[in-house]
């Protein structure tokens, strides 16, 4: 199924035919799309850590955009099963985002998570923790 549509990774395969042949914009544009919007949400999550050297500011960002390339595809895959009306398409810049925004604290991502489902179950039991 061809998919031409004007969205945030339809731009950055756009931008990497400039360099490439279209055939290796088509294959590499999303993960580039991927590393750009992890990189972004790590230069937020980087904003928030106590200051570092650019060498380990480097490899925080080399951290993050493995993870994020790694597992986007697959996050964006289960969360198109999940929502039928949204595609994988159009979700792998927003997880990366979020992946790269969450970074090294998966430990407090998991908490809060863990928090607000139990906080909803107990909501709609209409009972106390």
């Amino acid at each position: 199924m061809n998919q031409n549509g004007l969205d945030f990774i339809g731009f950055v395969v756009f931008m990497a035919a400039w360099a490439f042949n279209a055939e290796v914009a088509a294959v590499i544009g999303p993960y580039m799309a991927i590393i750009i919007a992890a990189s972004c949400g790590a230069g937020l999550s980087l904003s928030a850590r106590p200051k570092t050297t650019r060498v380990n500011a480097i490899a925080y960002f080399f951290i993050v955009g493995t993870m994020a390339s790694i597992f986007t595809g697959s996050i964006a895959a289960i969360l198109a099963w999940a929502h039928p009306g949204l595609s994988e398409r159009a979700l792998l810049a927003p997880v990366a985002f979020v992946i790269g925004w969450i970074g090294d604290d998966w430990r407090g991502f998991r908490q809060n998570t863990k928090e607000f489902i139990r906080d909803s179950v107990f909501r709609k039991r209409g009972g106390d923790r």
